[in-house]
């Protein structure tokens, strides 16, 4: 309708505008032309005509019932009520009544980008009281758009990605907010419960080694090595020591049941872990080297949850003590203890490849032996999806259900939250099967983001 409404405006003119020209052909001065460029900056548009002559009346029909003119009006704007296509009609005629033009273009607008924001917190494998947060901002990026945090009501920092957060022991809230230079913002919250003793992620172990010249002379090393971490040790002899790497002089041979603790402080926070060995000093007659008597274990899934696994010693002989760890993948920096009982049951949080590592001590022998454990679920996360195969050589798959089309964004990180693959995938109704790209990847643990709509979910992939 309102087509034909500018065909008949510009019909009307053309008629009562032709007879003016065809009684004075001979005195048309000037020729008018209607032609004009148009640009767009969300819903402002602005539209430029050629023919800036002076004497030339202008009529602009904005498409949306507005119009502006008659008046000597070369360059207009006009600010759209709503997002759409319009059609644009430009008339010029001369003040004289000698001369007129008249044309039209299809213009688009766009609403501005909308405010919308969410972001994730991924907690440090090595401090569980670190955390690395990420923001993401669905649309196009505006050259004016701030990202702010606040942990606990206190301004954090501004950027899309925040490292190394510190979250005390209990309940923390952080909140990203987005603000854009239209004026509109948009801000997610959500509340991290870290809790004091998972957060207390050291695994410790120990080493030790005769002195050469003196084998009742004995020196101590610990894992995890580190100047901010606090130790203390009992040599099974009624004496200890608060050095990092003791030298302990054993009085007599024999075997002596060593504990380690270590202590790590993160502001008002601290955590101990243990670990104890027995170890032999200048034996008249040592014992075998490690594995030369036997241990073997096996292990049984829960049913209702893959991921909580019991392991259990098969064997009848008597032990002074036993180790249970597991190794995320080639991950050795951080073992994880498991316990030292038989048998011994843990929930893995993570899928993905475990070594399990079983070490038993007794008095004639040390014995150890390790078996590989594949997690292909984690049942009771929901926003944990697996990826597969895991370990992954080229390339990894998710599965992802989905309720009507959407866009799906994938992103990659690795350990220390550096962003490397991005990928966009259109997503359909019903089941999704989405490739992840691993081959370019050097070896080793990455983490993925999912996100669709308001939707975040991650996984988590190993690269062989």
């Amino acid at each position: 309708m309102k087509k034909i409404f500018y065909a008949f405006i510009i019909i009307l003119l053309q008629g009562g505008l032709a007879g003016a020209r065809a009684q004075n052909p001979d005195s048309l001065a000037h020729h008018c032309n209607a032609a004009f460029s148009a640009s767009a900056n969300l819903l402002q548009a602005s539209f430029h005509a050629i023919d800036s002559d002076a004497n030339v009346l202008h009529y602009w029909y904005f498409g949306d019932t507005s119009r502006q003119g008659p008046c000597h009006c070369a360059t207009v704007s006009h600010t759209y009520g709503a997002a759409g296509t319009y059609f644009v009609v430009h008339i010029v005629r001369d003040s004289l009544g000698r001369c007129y033009d008249s044309s039209a273009q299809v213009i688009s607008v766009v609403s501005a980008p909308p405010c919308a924001i969410s972001f994730y917190a991924m907690r440090d494998s090595t401090n569980g009281h670190l955390y690395n947060l990420s923001a993401y901002v669905p649309g196009p990026s505006q050259p004016m758009d701030t990202v702010s945090w606040s942990i606990n009501g206190v301004f954090a920092g501004v950027g899309v990605n925040l490292y190394n957060q510190y979250l005390p022991s209990g309940t923390s809230t952080i909140c990203a907010r987005l603000t854009r230079a239209s004026g509109c913002f948009a801000q997610q919250c959500q509340v991290i419960n870290v809790d004091s003793a998972a957060a207390c992620v050291i695994s410790p172990w120990f080493s030790y080694q005769a002195d050469s010249s003196n084998p009742d002379r004995i020196s101590f090393v610990p894992y995890p090595n580190s100047d901010s971490l606090h130790y203390h040790w009992d040599f099974g002899d009624s004496t200890g020591s608060l050095s990092k790497e003791p030298v302990h002089l054993y009085a007599h041979a024999g075997a002596y049941f060593v504990t380690l603790k270590v202590t790590g402080y993160s502001n008002a926070d601290s955590c101990t872990v243990q670990t104890s060995q027995v170890i032999f000093v200048n034996n008249v007659n040592p014992p075998p080297p490690p594995d030369s008597c036997s241990a073997l274990f096996t292990y049984t899934r829960d049913l209702q949850r893959s991921n909580e696994i019991t392991f259990s010693l098969q064997d009848t002989l008597a032990y002074d003590s036993l180790r249970w760890t597991a190794v995320y993948y080639s991950d050795t920096l951080h073992p994880i203890y498991l316990g030292g009982t038989n048998p011994v049951t843990y929930t893995f949080p993570d899928t993905g490849l475990y070594n399990i590592n079983l070490v038993v001590y007794r008095h004639s022998c040390i014995a150890s032996t390790s078996q590989s454990v594949r997690i292909d679920s984690t049942g009771g996360t929901n926003n944990l999806i697996s990826a597969y195969p895991n370990p992954s050589s080229s390339e990894s798959y998710i599965d992802l259900t989905l309720t009507g089309s959407n866009t799906v964004l994938i992103t990659v990180f690795n350990s220390q939250g550096k962003q490397l693959l991005t990928k966009v995938v259109a997503g359909f109704d019903g089941a999704n099967h989405i490739g992840i790209q691993t081959a370019g990847l050097p070896k080793g643990i990455y983490y993925v983001r999912i996100q669709y709509g308001n939707v975040v979910k991650q996984s988590k992939i190993q690269k062989l």
